[in-house]
């Protein structure tokens, strides 16, 4: 496990765990996987953020006071989303295309409203900017498939 100054440790990202208590008064048990023996409470979800930061903030200046390094969170310094402050957006992987819900619309014979609504309903694409995208093989998904929806009609004669 890397270790660091506490001072770099302030302006890092740490995961940390909220599992609903199970003693009387209820809330939240908060525990750091990349900083063993260090945990908190917290008595709402809402009072969750609040108390991570104290509780990281104290276990700091006690490191910093006795002069310790603390241990760096997990992927520390490879991981680029460790960085507080530098918003980093999320990498597309370039060769595999992506629709957007008017072409996706096309590929399947109906309007991009329609292909929102179907997406909703399964479950499919992802939001980027301002509008759902969607890969081929989603697009494939939203597609009618024979024995599915409204039965066949069947004339009788």
């Amino acid at each position: 496990m890397h270790k660091i100054k506490a001072a770099e440790a302030r302006r890092l990202r740490y995961p940390f765990v909220a599992i609903p208590s199970d003693g009387e008064d209820g809330g939240y048990d908060i525990v750091f996987p990349d900083l063993p023996g260090l945990s908190s409470w917290s008595p709402s979800l809402e009072a969750i953020a609040g108390n991570v930061r104290e509780v990281l903030d104290m276990d700091w200046d006690n490191a910093e006071a006795a002069g310790f390094l603390v241990p760096a969170p997990s992927g520390y310094p490879d991981d680029q989303f460790v960085h507080w402050g530098q918003k980093q957006e999320p990498v597309r992987d370039p060769d595999v295309p992506v629709l957007t819900s008017a072409a996706a619309g096309e590929a399947l014979g109906i309007s991009a409203q329609a292909v929102n609504t179907l997406a909703r309903k399964r479950n499919l694409g992802w939001i980027l900017g301002r509008q759902r995208v969607f890969t081929i093989e989603q697009v494939e998904a939203m597609r009618d498939r024979p024995g599915r929806g409204q039965p066949r009609k069947v004339n009788s004669a």
